[in-house]
């Protein structure tokens, strides 16, 4: 009965959360009392968004480890709010974005059962709501994110005329970056070995799991529309290159 309340609970939740994300009049004030350290403001350095698992929390870490003062950065709220007024405030931001697949097969295995046709869903949902915002922020490929989040800053600064410092992805540095991402899920004691991003056999094993789930189970078109909006905002990066 404890799982099942768990699973259901975790769909009430994320339900709700998607249904209101994108209102501001409601989100914020919700927001501003749960994570009010994430939310974009006026005062905002950097916004940085994307659909969970595309590389949000490295991104996070790695532009922190690089600079040499404290910048306020929002971020982690997965909601096209945050974008949209990052672009109408000309607050520096990028939307970070992932293959969805890949990026769903991770979601599962960091939140555990959910519902991947609705994942699909909301991940054409946050894309397809600010794709015609591209000009405004810098859109980054996961793939840049964990090889050459160097690069990253370098189009940051060329976007926006900043001299934000450029990130050594260094063994060491990239490793730095993890550890504290490591430490900080046992602070708030969400640690499991499956949300750690490094080899593991048994999560391996999931994978193929998940992915054949999806195979079976989830509708063509659904993965076809989130593949040609992940495809067009490979096209922008390339032609932002």
């Amino acid at each position: 009965m404890n799982i099942y309340h768990s699973i259901v609970g975790k769909m009430i939740r994320s339900i709700v959360r998607n249904i209101i994300a994108d209102i501001p009049v409601i989100y914020w004030p919700i927001a501003r009392i749960f994570r009010s350290s994430n939310i974009v403001t006026k005062q905002t350095d950097l916004v940085i968004e994307g659909f969970p698992r595309s590389g949000n929390t490295f991104s996070c870490r790695a532009f922190r480890h690089a600079q040499i003062g404290e910048y306020n950065i929002a971020s982690h709220l997965h909601s096209t709010v945050q974008v949209k007024m990052a672009c109408k405030w000309n607050i520096p931001c990028l939307v970070l974005i992932r293959e969805p697949e890949e990026a769903i097969i991770s979601y599962v295995l960091y939140e555990g059962d959910c519902d991947i046709g609705r994942l699909y869903k909301i991940y054409i949902k946050f894309y397809s709501e600010i794709e015609n915002l591209q000009n405004k922020f810098v859109t980054v490929a996961f793939s840049d994110v964990i090889n050459n989040f160097n690069i990253v800053i370098d189009r940051l600064n060329k976007k926006y005329n900043m001299d934000y410092t450029s990130f050594d992805h260094s063994e060491e540095n990239v490793a730095e970056c993890f550890s504290g991402m490591e430490k900080s899920m046992k602070e708030r004691g969400t640690y499991h070995e499956l949300r750690v991003s490094r080899p593991l056999e048994k999560r391996d094993k999931l994978k193929k799991k998940i992915k054949l789930s999806i195979e079976k189970n989830v509708n063509c078109e659904l993965k076809k529309t989130a593949s040609n909006i992940y495809k067009r905002y490979l096209d922008h990066v390339i032609r932002d290159n």
